[in-house]
């Protein structure tokens, strides 16, 4: 386990850290965010551009399977785009 995600389980993990590291605490859950807005415009971005008759790498093909697959009960893509 890295030091950061060491750092990030005790955070959650032991209430009063909280308190006591709330501005690294803070910084971690910026970052998380900053990240998953990224990656957020990313797919977006490629949805957006995505060819349906020459799929370029594994985004491509996930986003097509989850586009087909919706409606679908059974279906793992549920929810996840």
């Amino acid at each position: 386990m890295t030091k950061q995600a060491t750092q990030i389980a005790i955070l959650e993990n032991i209430p009063f850290a909280k308190y006591l590291f709330k501005q690294r605490l803070n910084q971690y859950q910026q970052m998380h965010t900053d990240v998953e807005e990224l990656i957020r415009h990313l797919v977006d971005e490629r949805k957006q551009t995505i060819d349906t008759s020459d799929p370029q790498g594994l985004l491509d093909r996930y986003l097509l399977q989850a586009e087909a697959s919706k409606g679908q009960n059974d279906s793992c893509f549920e929810g996840m785009i």
